[in-house]
C-alpha cells in the first residue's frame, strides 16, 4: 500500500500579510532614520546661528608703573546676537577675575559693552589676557600681553605716578588748608564785628556817663548861684 501524503496548500493572504508587515518594519525604520537626520540638522543649523562674541579694546593702566598701586584692567565685549556674557574675565598670570560692568544700565552689547577690573599688584612681571564666553558655547580669547611692575620707572611712568597719586592728594591738602584759612576769616572777622559792637556799647555807656556829670555838675552850679543869692 503506497503512503498518501496530502499537502494542504497555504492560503495566499497569510504570504500577503507576512509581506506586508514587513513593509510596515520597513517603513517605520526609514521613518525613524529620517526623524534622526532632521533633528541633528536642526542643531547643527542652530548651533551655527550662533555668532561668537568680540572682545576689543583690552587694556591696562598704567602699562609700566610702581608696586602696590591699583592697575585699572579694561576691555569692551560685543556680541552680535546680543547675549549677555555669562563671564567676562581678565586672566593675570593664569589667574581668572571676574570683570564688572562699567556700565550696568547699558543692555545692548551688540554695539559693546565696557568692563573693568581693578586691582594692586606686587612687584614683578605680569602675562595679561582677556576672555569672556556668551552663554551659548560661543567663546572667544584675547592675546596675551606684558604688564611691568617695578620700582625702576620710567620718566612718563614716574609723571604718571604723581599725577595719579601725589597730585591729587597734594590737591585734597591745599582743599582742607583753603577751608581751614576760610573758616579763619570768617570766625575773624565775627569777632571783629563782635568786638566793634561791643566797643560802641561801651562808648555810648561813656558819653551817657559824661552827660549824666555834666548835668550833675550844672546843677550844682544852680544850687550854688541860688545859695548865693
Amino acid at each position: 500500500m503506497k503512503n498518501v501524503y496530502i499537502i494542504e496548500a497555504i492560503p495566499s493572504t497569510m504570504f500577503s500579510k507576512i509581506g506586508s508587515k514587513k513593509r510596515t518594519k520597513s517603513k517605520m525604520l526609514i521613518l525613524v532614520f529620517i526623524f534622526f537626520i532632521f533633528i541633528n540638522s536642526c542643531s547643527s543649523v542652530v548651533t551655527a546661528a550662533n555668532s561668537p562674541p568680540k572682545l576689543t579694546h583690552g587694556t591696562v593702566t598704567p602699562r609700566r608703573g610702581y608696586p602696590n598701586i591699583d592697575y585699572l584692567f579694561t576691555v569692551t565685549y560685543e556680541d552680535a546676537d546680543n547675549d549677555a556674557p555669562a563671564g567676562v574675565r581678565v586672566v593675570i598670570d593664569q589667574v581668572d577675575y571676574l570683570m564688572e560692568e562699567v556700565d550696568p544700565t547699558d543692555v545692548n552689547y551688540s554695539d559693546g559693552k565696557e568692563y573693568s577690573f581693578k586691582k594692586a599688584l606686587r612687584e614683578g612681571t605680569y602675562s595679561v589676557y582677556y576672555t569672556a564666553d556668551d552663554g551659548n558655547g560661543g567663546v572667544v580669547t584675547t592675546s596675551s600681553f606684558t604688564l611691568s611692575v617695578t620700582w625702576d620707572v620710567g620718566h612718563y611712568d614716574i609723571i604718571h605716578f604723581i599725577e595719579e597719586k601725589v597730585f591729587p592728594g597734594v590737591l585734597l591738602l591745599l582743599a582742607i588748608i583753603f577751608i581751614l584759612l576760610l573758616i579763619l576769616c570768617l570766625i575773624s572777622i565775627f569777632m571783629m564785628l563782635q568786638m566793634r559792637k561791643i566797643a560802641k556799647g561801651l562808648e555810648a555807656k561813656e558819653v551817657e556817663k559824661k552827660e549824666h556829670e555834666e548835668g550833675v555838675e550844672e546843677l550844682e552850679g544852680e544850687k550854688k548861684e541860688i545859695e548865693t543869692s
